[in-house]
């Protein structure tokens, strides 16, 4: 069934001219700042990212982008860097003088740990060792389980 014509509604007037940004602003807001930003209720906006696949891609591809730079983050932190630091010295009689120093942020333990228990999970986790063994025997007597033929 077509829609009616006549005026248009709060999605098309409200929503779909900021597809765009709304894939940079899920970067850095939540979804209840961005209905905020467009003027619409929050429930008004979940209605609308269910009956929109535009709106819920837009959504999406903001997501994936700010995943993408917190891992990018994350994995910098958990190698350390250098940075230059400005120091900016007011002087009557020479004027703004301006001093720059190479500081170095030591590797993050708390980044290493996320990132090898999220990217290398076999060999690295809080579990206890005996754990482990257990839930791997478990899947062995499983598998040896389902192999059997009744």
């Amino acid at each position: 069934m077509a829609r009616k014509k006549g005026r248009p509604g709060q999605y098309d007037t409200k929503v779909k001219p900021y597809l765009k940004e709304i894939k940079e602003w899920r970067v850095t807001m939540t979804e209840e700042q961005i209905a905020e930003t467009l003027g619409i209720s929050y429930s008004t906006f979940r209605k609308y990212k269910n009956e929109h696949p535009e709106l819920e891609k837009a959504l999406e591809i903001g997501k994936r982008k700010l995943v993408a730079n917190l891992m990018s983050t994350m994995v910098k932190l958990a190698q350390g860097f250098q940075y230059d630091e400005v120091e900016v010295i007011q002087s009557p009689k020479d004027g703004t003088i301006r001093k720059t120093k190479t500081k170095t942020q030591p590797p993050n333990v708390i980044a290493i740990d996320k990132l090898l228990k999220n990217l290398d999970p076999d060999n690295w986790t809080d579990k206890p060792r005996e754990m482990l063994i257990k839930e791997r025997e478990f899947e062995f007597q499983k598998e040896k389980f389902d192999k059997q033929d009744w």
